[in-house]
């Protein structure tokens, strides 16, 4: 027998076994905000990266960093730290987060299958954050415990990190690891698919958010107040402008495409999506807020993005006599191109032309949504590839009935046998 069908033998033995630990991990709600139950996943996790022969750590996010965040949080932020180490290898960093996004659909009932149980059906298993990226993190798992079974060599020092609050980004775990020094070499991002792509860059996320104060007065001596949501309408328009001319602004990466459609640009993206006034028809407001949501392309500066929309807004504020027009801004994630010049990529395409018979040229390279990836890219300049077990078209990510095949579960731990191995 090969070496292929010794690896392809030892995967499919552990099938019950890698559904079992991604049901434990699905049956966790790790939904971010508020990010429960960190430390409830490093208490399932650690013993098996132990028990696979890895030495562990934990890392909390200090308190200072989390009152960065504009959201309720709760609990210790727990990342866990796995090392594998090789005297004298190359290092490389497998990263998977563990906090799932607010599922789409969950609180309507949108939901066929008992999002936190892991159901198999038809060959899929089904779960909230089960293709981003829980069912990457059992694959992992189970990767590490086959090449402790067969007594395979490493080829890389291998590190594993399991981070917090990637979903919600601006001091998310992997950032604060970065920080820390815990990423060492490049990193293999367990967050792509089984379809041919190839991740290039990716686009930041800035919110912005424009409060108009006004002053407060009952509807029948409106004249006595000033009303924040009406004062709002000029400032709008300029918004509107704007918009026009930031969509127009395309990047040299390639956007996220369906197979067999044809390539496009990654365009910048200017959309106001929140708006808030008052609660009592009888009464005029005297505050409104604006939340807009501003995607960047790595061609863009997050500083110069804000100061453009602030300009506006005082175009359209000094409209409105006695008004008051306040800016603030949030970056969530940096726009980042990833470096293609490094040697792992080709590596990782030979890899997946081993195990699913892809050739180079039916990959795909396309620049991905905002991703807590970009802070580590930023902090340290290091390659990024993706290895991952969601398949466009089924995989829905944060939306309803999320789901892996349980064939592509398969292949992506092959994959990563392979690729720290080979």
């Amino acid at each position: 027998m090969t070496a292929l069908e010794d690896i392809q033998q030892a995967v499919l033995a552990r099938e019950e076994r890698t559904l079992s630990i991604l049901r434990q991990t699905l049956a966790l709600d790790t939904t971010v905000p508020p990010g429960r139950n960190y430390a409830q996943m490093a208490d399932l996790l650690e013993p098996l990266l132990s028990a696979a022969g890895l030495h562990t750590e934990r890392v909390l996010i200090p308190d200072a960093s989390l009152q960065l965040l504009p959201h309720t949080v709760e609990g210790e932020r727990v990342n866990l730290v796995a090392r594998l180490p090789q005297a004298g290898a190359e290092p490389v960093t497998l990263y998977a987060h563990m906090d799932t996004g607010v599922s789409v659909g969950l609180a309507e009932g949108q939901w066929i299958h008992d999002p936190f149980a892991g159901e198999l059906d038809n060959g899929r298993v089904y779960g909230v954050g089960v293709s981003d990226v829980k069912a990457c993190m059992a694959s992992l798992l189970t990767a590490l415990e086959v090449i402790a079974e067969l007594r395979l060599q490493p080829r890389f020092d291998i590190v594993c990190l399991f981070t917090t609050d990637k979903h919600i980004g601006i001091y998310p775990g992997l950032r604060h690891l970065a920080q820390e020094g815990y990423v060492k070499g490049h990193i293999v991002a367990l967050a792509g698919m089984q379809d041919a792509y190839d991740i290039v860059g990716s686009a930041g996320k800035v919110n912005v958010s424009v409060r108009t104060r006004g002053k407060a007065a009952t509807s029948r001596q409106s004249q006595l107040g000033l009303n924040a949501l009406e004062a709002m309408a000029p400032i709008l328009s300029e918004l509107l402008t704007l918009k026009a001319k930031v969509t127009v602004r395309q990047s040299s990466l390639p956007d996220f495409r369906l197979p067999g459609a044809p390539a496009t640009p990654l365009r910048s993206k200017f959309n106001m999506n929140v708006l808030r006034a008052g609660d009592d028809p009888d009464m005029v407001p005297d505050a409104c807020t604006l939340i807009i949501n501003r995607r960047t392309i790595p061609e863009e500066g997050s500083e110069d993005v804000i100061k453009e929309i602030a300009e506006a807004v005082h175009r359209g504020g000094v409209q409105s006599e006695g008004l008051r027009a306040e800016v603030s801004a949030v970056e969530h994630y940096p726009a980042a191109r990833f470096d293609l010049s490094q040697a792992h990529r080709p590596r990782l395409r030979r890899v997946f032309h081993k195990v699913q018979g892809y050739d180079p040229v039916d990959w795909i390279e396309v620049a991905r949504g905002a991703s807590d990836l970009t802070f580590a890219v930023q902090e340290l300049g290091c390659e990024v590839i993706h290895i991952g077990a969601a398949r466009i078209g089924e995989s829905t990510g944060d939306a309803a009935e999320d789901c892996v095949r349980l064939r592509d579960l398969h292949a992506h731990t092959r994959e990563l046998v392979h690729y720290l191995t080979d």
